[in-house]
């Protein structure tokens, strides 16, 4: 098993070598996308593996409502990559993958979809659920 560590690195490489432009804060790696913004955190998982989430907020300050969740539901219907659900007041999109032998194509695509469906859902929802995207401050 690669440790937390290694996969943080191996990460911050494949950006580097793929030109993407990202940021860290604490032990997250963050990248921008629009109005959304994708976290990546490498945790230890059934202590012999390696986790690496993919975790936006797509709206903060938002109502848990029955319209809501039906929305959400539709929403994952149709996703790829990740599941968007509601936590603390807020829409979250979420992706998770083993890191132990990290394939730099599957993290580049699942960084892609996921931040181009947060930074399109998140204009969306606010509009029909009011709320306020990351950006909003």
């Amino acid at each position: 098993m690669a440790s937390v560590e290694e996969v943080h690195k191996r990460i911050t490489e494949v950006l580097d070598e793929a030109k993407v432009s990202y940021g860290i804060k604490g032990e997250r790696i963050y990248i921008r996308q629009g109005s959304a913004a994708v976290f990546i955190k490498v945790e230890s998982w059934l202590n012999d593996h390696t986790m690496v989430e993919l975790l936006c907020p797509v709206l903060k300050g938002i109502d848990r409502t029955s319209a809501l969740l039906e929305k959400l539901d539709a929403l994952n219907r149709g996703l790829f990559f990740g599941k968007a659900y509601t936590h603390d007041s807020g829409v979250w999109l979420a992706h998770n993958f083993l890191g132990d032998h990290l394939d730099p194509e599957e993290l580049l695509a699942a960084l892609g979809l996921v931040a181009r469906v947060a930074d399109r859902i998140d204009d969306e929802l606010k509009g029909e659920f009011g709320g306020q995207r990351f950006t909003d401050g």
